[in-house]
């Protein structure tokens, strides 16, 4: 028995199911379909839908198939997992259609929880593509708005290129409207969804969305206490190696634990993009600019700024604001870990900014710029739940893993407590919680109360109404500038509406007189307040003191 040939008439008594094979395929020669069983060619245009066919939407072998236009349309040979009435295949990607109208936040939700992705679109044709699966209905995408109108695909965080039409004004969400285009509309209002299947890996055709694995955690440090973020080969077994291996993007600084707001995923725009690759070796001739400009996607705490050069390094300022008040850097220290690199340290008070611009006055060969947004000092930290939770230990919040294993915490309670403390007094700059929506309903993420706690049981904040964004984050600003030895997580939930707390991140530095990757080593007498760099390098020396760490005879810095 093989696969059939039809004709028009057969196809318009097809009854409906996304599609059906036939026996035709262009296994032969790319794009030129014949039938299996006479080999002869497609030579009937009107067998074809609008547009096809189109084998170059497809990596591999493509074959022949029936949609639900009731034409001919093309398909992966092997794919085998969609074809059912709920489901459209396009660029071996499953899509799923859901009637039922929910808000954005919880279509995610739903997507996730049915083991699938909110839907991403890679290129125009998919607009047009979709329309018969989604019946010409108004539906929701994976696309939400970042700030002035710029929108990210929350699959895997990339900039949306398509042109969206906004009727949101501001905080919207992206739908597909029946007439393949794409609209921004506010996100508590309720229209059907669009999920999309876990993708199978391809490597040879730019447009195929990929997921791959992620490579297993390398933890490093004495009580494997610090996660590895040095690219690989670098993270060795047990070890982060070498003080100047490359980093992974995002992270940088003394064994790659620093967080760099400088990086894709915290940058909204930058005046030179080449800057903020985490690349040393990519680098900008600055023939007339003479500063670089970074905005950020959400407020940020920044404490230091890196840069990196191939020449001499000089006069350089810095400026940043918040909102559109511009923030002085007072009482800036100036520090030079290499010959090539500089570390301007910051003082800006307790104020969060929005973007920051770095300025010098002789022209300069300038290859990196790294913003420092301070270490995730609850990696491996102690963690004690009240009541017991559920089923999973209390240190699943503090492994690293954003997703899961996420702690579940007890759900025949109201009132629950998580306390994390540290062995050695910290300043605390960020709290972030990442929470599953999987099975919590986006009204069950704004019950938290943060309290921080400094030495001798003193409070020193109190942290309420923070609004979980679409993804289940919640983050919180701490501007105590004072050392904190716990973080107190109240939460109020709701019966029968489980809570999963899938990680707790503190992110900040250790507290002076300490430095170092421990926070064990003590900083210099001769630094003003004792206070110095992660690598022992003091900010100020004292009157009469000189040197890096201030131990030298009269003179100052």
């Amino acid at each position: 028995m093989v696969l059939a040939e039809v004709t028009d008439a057969d196809m318009r008594s097809h009854g409906g199911v996304l599609h059906i094979w036939v026996g035709a395929n262009d296994e032969k020669t790319r794009g030129t379909f014949v039938w299996d069983h006479s080999q002869s060619p497609i030579d009937d245009r009107d067998l074809w839908d609008q547009g096809q066919p189109r084998p170059d939407r497809w990596a591999f072998e493509t074959c022949a198939g029936i949609n639900n236009n009731h034409k001919l349309a093309v398909y992966g040979c092997n794919s085998h997992e969609c074809g059912s009435n709920e489901e459209f295949e396009l660029g071996e990607i499953c899509y799923r259609l859901y009637p039922t109208p929910r808000y954005w936040r919880d279509a995610k939700a739903e997507c996730e929880n049915n083991g699938l992705h909110f839907a991403k679109l890679t290129r125009d044709e998919d607009l047009v593509d979709l329309r018969s699966l989604i019946n010409h209905q108004q539906v929701w995408v994976g696309a939400i708005e970042e700030e002035n109108h710029r929108y990210h695909w929350v699959f895997d965080g990339q900039p949306l290129a398509m042109q969206v039409t906004d009727e949101s004004q501001g905080d919207g969400c992206v739908m597909l409207l029946n007439l393949n285009s794409l609209q921004s509309k506010v996100c508590d209002t309720r229209f059907p969804y669009l999920c999309m299947k876990k993708p199978t890996v391809k490597t040879d055709t730019a447009s195929t969305i990929t997921i791959t694995t992620p490579a297993p955690k390398v933890w490093f440090g004495q009580g494997d206490l610090f996660l590895c973020h040095c690219e690989a080969p670098h993270c060795g077994a047990g070890a982060c190696q070498g003080d100047t291996a490359p980093c992974e993007q995002n992270w940088f600084g003394l064994r790659c634990q620093y967080r760099n707001l400088a990086g894709a995923a915290y940058v909204l725009d930058s005046s030179l993009p080449s800057l903020t690759d985490n690349d040393d070796s990519t680098c900008h001739q600055q023939d007339r600019e003479r500063s670089v400009t970074v905005k950020f996607r959400e407020e940020q705490f920044i404490t230091w700024i890196r840069i990196v050069v191939k020449d001499k390094i000089d006069h350089y300022t810095v400026q940043a604001f918040s909102g559109l008040t511009p923030r002085a850097c007072t009482n800036m220290s100036v520090l030079q870990p290499t010959p090539t690199t500089l570390d301007l340290a910051c003082n800006l008070g307790t104020v969060y900014v929005t973007k920051v611009t770095v300025s010098w006055r002789v022209h300069h060969v300038i290859c990196s710029l790294y913003i420092s947004g301070g270490r995730n000092l609850a990696l491996k930290s102690r963690v004690s739940h009240s009541p017991a939770a559920n089923t999973t230990p209390s240190d699943a919040a503090v492994d690293g893993q954003l997703t899961q294993p996420c702690l579940v915490l007890n759900d025949s309670v109201t009132h629950q407590q998580l306390q994390l403390a540290f062995s050695t007094p910290k300043l605390i700059t960020e709290i972030v919680i990442h929470t599953s929506t999987a099975n919590t309903s986006y009204g069950t993420l704004n019950g938290f109360r943060l309290e921080v706690v400094g030495e001798g049981e003193v409070s020193l904040q109190n942290l309420t109404g923070v609004r979980a964004d679409v993804t289940g984050r919640l983050r919180f600003k701490s501007i105590v500038r004072r050392p904190a030895m716990r973080v107190d997580v109240n939460l109020v939930s709701q019966p029968g509406h489980p809570m999963e707390v899938c990680e707790l991140e503190v992110f900040g530095d250790c507290s002076s007189p300490v430095y170092g990757l421990y926070c064990d080593e003590i900083c210099s007498m001769g630094c003003v307040d004792q206070l110095c760099h992660y690598n022992g390098q003091c900010y100020h020396c004292v009157e009469g003191r000189t040197g890096k760490h201030c131990v030298g005879g009269k003179g100052g810095n």
